[in-house]
């Protein structure tokens, strides 16, 4: 059985720490989810509850990777414009020279962002494939 999905609080917090963890809290239970899709001993109707855990699962962190995806693309046009305006004036460069130091860990986030969405689409696309071969071996065996 999967296990129950803790509660969290639905503001999110947009910082690298809750984005780390929250994401392998969801990772660790779709594992769980994934191990009990394709168990052997597990009756047929236990694996079909499963796979639809572990895609929901799959969905939950989709969801995650996205909110993260629009925040932090919103507010790296935010900084680009504020650093393109102000670029020559003398009276805030020591802002415009942090601005520039947010935009840099903001695009490195991005990319983490990006590489996270490219693994999740890869594991949902292996979790298909072990589900289906699963599904197919079972569903032969109760025609027999």
């Amino acid at each position: 059985m999967p296990r129950e999905r803790e509660n969290r609080p639905t503001e999110r917090a947009y910082t690298f720490k809750y984005f780390e963890e929250r994401l392998s809290d969801l990772r660790n239970i779709g594992s769980e989810e994934i191990v009990g899709t394709i168990r052997h001993d597990s009756l047929p109707a236990n694996k079909e509850e499963n796979f639809k855990a572990c895609l929901n699962n799959f969905k939950e962190r989709s969801a995650l990777l996205y909110d993260f995806r629009q925040h932090f693309s919103k507010e790296e046009k935010d900084l680009d414009c504020f650093i393109n305006k102000h670029k020559e004036d003398k009276t805030v460069q020591v802002e415009v020279m942090q601005k520039k130091r947010m935009l840099k860990n903001v695009q490195i986030f991005l990319q983490t962002i990006e590489a996270e969405r490219e693994r999740e689409e890869y594991y949902k696309k292996i979790a298909i494939e072990k589900y289906m071969a699963v599904h197919l071996e079972v569903t032969t065996d109760m025609c027999s």
